[in-house]
């Protein structure tokens, strides 16, 4: 279970929230700027297979098995139904991309910039 919340945190699928449903798990809530979104999956779209393989009654930890097999920089394909049509999308797992600042540099240059 550590393996998969590890991975998680490092892929940028965008996915924030799902729902176990009887077809797959249903995307209730994407971020716009992750892989999922980006392959054109929407709100309400129905995730079915994940390489292949059937996601029907996954939870959390099941459905990382495939993403981290195939590895950070892969292309999986991800099965989707929308309005009772399948469609089929390719999703690149790519790393997150994170920023980091040191506060007391950035303190110090905004103390220089608004000094009188």
């Amino acid at each position: 279970m550590e393996e998969a919340h590890q991975f998680w945190d490092q892929v940028n699928l965008g996915v924030i929230e799902t729902e176990n449903t009887e077809e797959g798990r249903k995307m209730l809530k994407l971020n716009k700027f992750g892989a999922i979104a980006k392959a054109g999956v929407a709100t309400g779209d129905v995730l079915q297979e994940v390489n292949g393989v059937s996601v029907v009654g996954w939870e959390f930890e099941d459905m990382m098995e495939p993403y981290i097999a195939a590895g950070l920089g892969a292309k999986v394909p991800h099965t989707f139904s929308r309005g009772g049509r399948r469609y089929v999308v390719d999703v690149e797992l790519k790393k997150k991309r994170t920023l980091s600042f040191d506060v007391a540099e950035v303190d110090a240059d905004l103390e220089r910039k608004i000094a009188p």
